[in-house]
């Protein structure tokens, strides 16, 4: 079995026709003809030589022999070699000659060309390669049509969305800049150069604090203190909303007052640029400004009516207390609530407006933040106690000193625990946490009371604004106690948010810096 499984390879290598059977084939056969032509000069020329008599032959005779055959060697040589160059040069050509056309008809094949017909038949690898790159040159050609197809459908997409995305931004009434990482102005939106009122062909490539030079409170911002800069250095978003007075000059000098956002934007954690949304609030700021004078006007107008509405009641219940019948001293007594109420309402709302108007400065010192919480939750004890609520303190600032306004500090926390009992169940649990970290100091105030409605989130800091389901609970709130721990917290360098599950409870949480206000 194994003589025959051998015999049929042999048999199968001498049967192909291929190049390097062909190869083989020539070289033998050259080297026999030049191998039996040589052997056949030198049987002549022995067989010349003993014709004669070998012992008369002397040494000329036999030189002149010699002599004769080298030329014979070297005539039939150079023939055989003349030959074998003819026959190599004949075989190499019919070897070269079918790549030699192959490549002629790649050179031919590109955009449009895709043409390639099967030309070689020698029947040996030539000719398979001929028949593969007929078969790879169709398959390219289909491969090329789809992808133009669907390289023309994904433009054609690409053109509509872009023309789409265009239109909008054309529309809308808010201004766009699009800046490099280098801050420098890429392009613009026909909004942002109404705004600016300049023309972007003058402002593209330059840096942007040159198109939006910005001042805040009257103070123009530097580079470092630039929204945009700032969101490129820091990589993060910066939104500054317009109750924090910033503008925006125009190529007319004249300023408006606008809400900014800039946003990065980053690609595979690399940043290439940055997004500036701003928008005018002119009008916005005009109502604030109404609302901020009809309530320090209204305020003002009530608070002397208000005192001699409480002087006349204090005047009744002191010296005619014993000629009023208990009705009577019933209804002044409900009268002075009423008007303590409203005493103390206005007075909240001219603190709003002194607040607004930064009438009320921090006077910073060092405070002990376990201390201070604990003195307001003490003070509150009564009122903690009458909703018989559970609170406790904890965390990891137990005699943690920072510098900050204490008074102002503890209104923050009053606000915020007041608002955690009242809105909370009876028998409801408080959790006040003092957290640490190397930069700052936060105090959160967790309760699982009523929460606030999803949809009220956004207004929870605005002024006057109460939610319904606060307003079903307590309906002689004023709807500024939050709006006065945003304020305060701000004008202590601080920030303050807010966690809230309708039904399951709100954490407000306080964030100061460790040394101090910053800025």
């Amino acid at each position: 079995m194994q003589k025959q499984t051998c015999f049929k390879r042999i048999k199968t290598i001498l049967t192909q026709r291929s190049i390097l059977w062909r190869a083989v084939l020539h070289s033998v056969l050259l080297s026999t003809l030049i191998i039996a032509g040589l052997s056949a000069v030198s049987y002549l020329f022995m067989v010349s030589l003993l014709k004669g008599d070998m012992v008369d032959m002397d040494v000329y005779m036999l030189l002149q022999g010699i002599t004769t055959l080298g030329r014979y060697l070297i005539i039939v040589g150079v023939v055989f070699v003349s030959l074998a160059i003819v026959l190599s040069f004949s075989f190499a050509k019919n070897l070269t000659g079918p790549f030699l056309e192959i490549r002629s008809k790649v050179e031919k094949i590109k955009r449009g060309h895709w043409n390639y017909r099967k030309t070689i038949k020698t029947g040996d690898e030539a000719e398979e390669l001929d028949t593969v790159m007929a078969s790879l040159t169709r398959r390219l050609r289909e491969i090329y049509n789809n992808l133009e197809d669907e390289v023309a459908l994904r433009t054609d997409s690409l053109e509509k969305e872009f023309e789409k995305d265009k239109a909008i931004l054309n529309a809308i009434n808010i201004g766009l800049l699009i800046v490099d990482k280098g801050g420098k102005i890429m392009d613009m939106n026909p909004a942002a150069e109404g705004l600016l009122k300049i023309n972007k062909n003058d402002f593209i490539g330059k840096p942007v604090i040159l198109a939006m030079s910005i001042r805040r409170r009257g103070k123009i911002l530097g580079k470092k203190e630039h929204p945009v800069m700032q969101c490129i250095r820091n990589k993060k978003d910066v939104e500054i909303p317009p109750r924090t007075h910033i503008e925006v000059q125009c190529s007319d000098g004249m300023y408006i007052p606008v809400r900014i956002s800039a946003i990065p934007l980053i690609q595979k954690k690399k940043l290439w640029g940055g997004l500036v949304l701003f928008q005018d609030v002119t009008v916005e700021r005009q109502l604030d400004s109404m609302k901020a004078e009809f309530i320090t006007l209204a305020s003002h107008n009530l608070r002397t009516p208000l005192a001699s509405i409480q002087w006349y009641l204090e005047l009744l219940t002191s010296e005619c207390r014993d000629k009023l019948t208990k009705e009577q001293k019933s209804f002044i007594k409900n009268m002075k609530v009423a008007s303590e109420k409203m005493t103390n309402i206005v007075g909240e709302l001219m603190d709003a407006s002194r607040l607004q108007e930064g009438g009320i400065t921090p006077v910073s010192k060092i405070v002990d933040i376990h201390k201070l919480v604990q003195d307001v939750i003490d003070g509150m004890q009564l009122f903690v106690s009458d909703k018989e609520a559970k609170i406790t303190l904890s965390g990891n600032g137990f005699g943690l000193k920072t510098s900050t306004d204490p008074v102002l500090l503890s209104i923050v926390i009053q606000n915020l625990l007041d608002n955690s009992v009242k809105y909370s169940k009876k028998g409801g649990k408080i959790e006040i946490r003092i957290t640490k970290t190397s930069k700052q100091v936060s105090i959160s105030v967790e309760d699982n009371g009523m929460g606030i409605p999803y949809k009220e989130k956004d207004r929870i800091f605005e002024k006057l604004f109460r939610a319904e389901n606060a307003r079903k609970v307590d309906s002689n709130g004023s709807g500024l106690g939050l709006f006065f721990c945003k304020m305060i917290v701000e004008k202590l360098g601080g920030g303050i948010g807010f966690i809230s599950k309708e039904n399951k409870g709100t954490t407000f949480v306080v964030s100061l810096p460790l040394n101090g206000k910053k800025g």
